[in-house]
């Protein structure tokens, strides 16, 4: 006659299948993280090359992140701006964010790939560069590019979400984070591997537009962020590594010393 599982022989199981699981675990997440910072790094390259063919087009000239007019409804951010350069709607979302709505001002916020607010444009804005931590609405000449190093980062994973909860994922502010005194060209903007937006709701979309290390976040500042670089390139740091400088890479463009 066959007899049942005992009460050991279960607790044994659930304890086996318990341990599998969290030895699994991690490997199956550090694998599906693998692979989204992989694509993530092809996007960025891919925007990156966009960015550079349009200034082909426009004398040597950055596309702007935003493009600023007094009449909102004639604004203009950089999907819409680089419509023609980019290969499929898909580059818009970085890889694990939701894709936003549509290319226009009204929904900049939920774009989750940031190009370097010191392209944006802006007839009435700053006439050189911004006053240290107060960033401007726009500038009034255009960026060349020939004025910035080939390690200038353009694009960044951001935040994303909606535009009335805070979020202006379209772009980062490069000059929200700590002064480097050697080279306040390479001082680093605000990042995190937390949604900041979330965490600071008491500061308005200027004050913050992040870079966000998205991928593998641990709250503890050791998810990666994938940045595009002006060389074509894109690379992964951790939070910890561009808070500190030690990514070595240009980000207020303004401030670069001829």
């Amino acid at each position: 006659m066959r007899r049942g599982f005992t009460l050991l022989e279960i607790l044994l199981a659930i304890g086996i299948i318990a341990l599998l699981a969290a030895i699994l675990f991690p490997v199956i997440n550090g694998a599906k993280v693998g692979g989204q910072v992989t694509a993530a790094l092809s996007n960025a390259k891919q925007l990156t090359e966009a960015a550079l063919l349009y200034s082909v087009d426009v004398d040597g000239n950055s596309p702007p992140s935003t493009a600023y007019n007094k009449k909102e409804a004639l604004r203009k951010v950089w999907p819409e701006i680089l419509k023609e350069y980019l290969k499929s709607d898909a580059l818009l979302t970085a890889p694990g964010a939701t894709p936003p709505p549509s290319r226009r001002y009204s929904d900049r916020g939920f774009l989750s790939w940031g190009l370097n607010a010191d392209t944006a444009t802006n007839g009435s804005g700053c006439a050189g560069t911004s006053p240290d931590g107060v960033p401007c609405e726009g500038y009034r000449k255009a960026l060349s590019f020939d004025s910035i190093p080939s390690n200038s980062a353009l694009f960044a994973t951001t935040p994303g979400g909606d535009p009335e909860q805070r979020y202006c994922g379209h772009e980062f502010e490069p000059n929200n984070g700590t002064r480097l005194l050697e080279d306040v060209a390479m001082s680093p903007p605000l990042v995190s591997d937390k949604d900041l937006v979330k965490v600071l709701p008491m500061l308005p979309c200027t004050a913050l537009r992040p870079v966000y290390a998205r991928y593998g976040s641990t709250g503890q500042d050791d998810g990666r962020a994938v940045i595009g670089l002006l060389d074509g390139s894109a690379k992964a740091f951790t939070s910890k590594q561009l808070s500190s400088g030690a990514a070595k890479l240009v980000w207020r463009l303004r401030r670069v010393r001829g």
